[in-house]
């Protein structure tokens, strides 16, 4: 199944009207974890396959928790997004994250990241999302700058985690 968008307001303001957001499946898999592998490398985080891969299968027999959606612009993959449902006291219901949002490099400055944003934000709404949460590397200063100018905000909090597996 595809998601295309607001494809006029997308012509207007120049962001590419073509790109579709194809919910993933077990085919899109090996080309999901060669994105993942180029976003985590591009990040200097390790990319281990066997847990990527894991993590994939999962949300293949898990789709209540988290969306997986394949970015494609006339059927070329451009980047992948993940958004994890959640839910918060402090916002009053559904509370969802952004869990990873990766372009391509030859796709960037182009819009794609807009769009993506775009579709994450209706997405959530459409599934009754309260918030919307994502994360960035303190270093990556042109992805803070364009969620700053979408409205998100930094906190004074810092995220904690601990594996338990």
């Amino acid at each position: 199944m595809q998601h295309n968008g607001d494809a006029g307001e997308a012509v207007k303001s120049g962001i590419p009207s073509d790109l579709t957001f194809d919910i993933y499946s077990g085919a899109d898999r090996e080309s999901v974890l060669d994105l993942m592998r180029a976003f985590y490398v591009e990040d200097g985080h390790d990319f281990i396959a066997e847990i990527a891969e894991r993590g994939l299968i999962q949300l293949e027999q898990l789709d209540a928790l988290a969306g997986l959606w394949v970015l494609r612009r006339r059927g070329e993959t451009r980047g992948y997004i993940c958004i994890t449902y959640g839910f918060s006291l402090e916002v009053g219901g559904l509370d969802f994250f952004i869990d990873e949002l990766f372009v391509v490099p030859d796709a960037r400055g182009a819009g794609v990241g807009l769009r993506a944003l775009d579709f994450a934000e209706r997405e959530s709404r459409a599934r009754g999302a309260m918030r919307l949460v994502l994360e960035v590397e303190r270093e990556n200063q042109r992805a803070r700058d364009l969620y700053l100018q979408r409205g998100y905000a930094a906190h004074g909090r810092h995220l904690m985690s601990k594996l338990l597996a």
